[in-house]
């Protein structure tokens, strides 16, 4: 009676793996200015690592966020995102990131919010 039981008891469970595996949570970064933005294209030998990166500049220090590449596999943004990042820098917005962990130490560019002078 056991057997039947706990082979449908793990099959319950094993079906809840995807959806816990999927959910990823995001966090919230410290918000600043953009320092710096680093486009990099697809015939750099940096691309496999990552494609971009933003550095916000946060009091006396500074954040980094990657995206793409190895170091955050499929976190990935549009043309669009990364524009807006660039507008973001050149009207002097406030940037707040949100992020997700990625390979080693990266932190992955998941959205962000801006708030402009």
């Amino acid at each position: 009676m056991r057997r039947p039981l706990t082979a449908v008891l793990a099959l319950a469970l094993s079906s809840l793996l995807p959806l816990s595996a999927n959910a990823v949570p995001d966090f919230a970064g410290d918000a600043g200015p953009v320092a710096e933005l680093e486009i990099v294209q697809s015939a750099a030998d940096r691309y496999l690592q990552f494609h971009g990166r933003v550095v916000i500049q946060v009091a006396d220090r500074q954040v980094e966020y990657k995206w793409g590449g190895s170091h955050c596999s499929n976190r990935t943004l549009t043309e669009a995102t990364v524009a807006a990042l660039q507008r973001a820098h050149l009207a002097g917005a406030t940037v707040l990131p949100r992020y997700v962990a990625g390979q080693g130490l990266n932190r992955c560019l998941a959205g962000f919010t801006q708030t402009f002078p």
